[in-house]
């Protein structure tokens, strides 16, 4: 390895003048870009304003309540949730023991921002409170409502039924 550099060095002594200021500055801007990447993949921030987003869209789609802890994470690396809740006149509806939330670096950019991944795991909820929770369709609607989330993955749910208790492991 040190005679791939070496070698490389030798390259580098051998360009022009003009060629290898553009190198260098090219490396710097990278390694500068590299370098604010991975300091902003280690630190929590815009989980507040998620959250609130969140809330406000379950208030007004849902018509419940949601509680859970601040999220931490940030857009490059996901949000993470722990202990959410959906309650309505003080009654639990669903409860979740760990939330995931990914973005789309794509609708990121165009401005539009749409769950790419909605992880969550350890359900919990009956089949009568997830009846009250699908929203009422409304006549002023022309067409399908369009969810902001590509994909949902439960990991593991326990839903009562009349009939018993529907439990699952994983899901693809």
């Amino acid at each position: 390895t040190i005679f791939t550099f070496a070698w490389l060095g030798g390259i580098f002594l051998k360009l022009s003048g003009k060629t290898k200021k553009i190198l260098l500055v090219g490396g710097i801007v990278l390694g500068t870009f590299f370098s604010v990447t991975l300091f902003l993949t280690q630190i929590d921030f815009l989980g507040g304003l998620v959250l609130s987003e969140l809330n406000s869209a379950v208030q007004e789609k849902l018509n419940v309540e949601l509680r859970t802890s601040p999220l931490s994470g940030n857009p490059l690396v996901g949000f993470k949730g722990h202990s959410l809740t959906l309650a309505r006149s003080g009654d639990t509806l669903l409860s979740v023991d760990e939330v995931g939330i990914k973005l789309s670096y794509i609708s990121l950019l165009k401005n539009s921002p749409r769950v790419s991944v909605l992880s969550v795991s350890g359900l919990k909820s009956d089949y009568a409170s997830l009846k009250d929770l699908i929203p009422k369709s409304k006549a002023t609607s022309n067409g399908p409502m369009d969810i902001p989330i590509d994909k949902v993955k439960i990991d593991s749910c326990d839903i009562g039924t009349p009939l018993g208790e529907l439990t699952m492991a994983a899901s693809s």
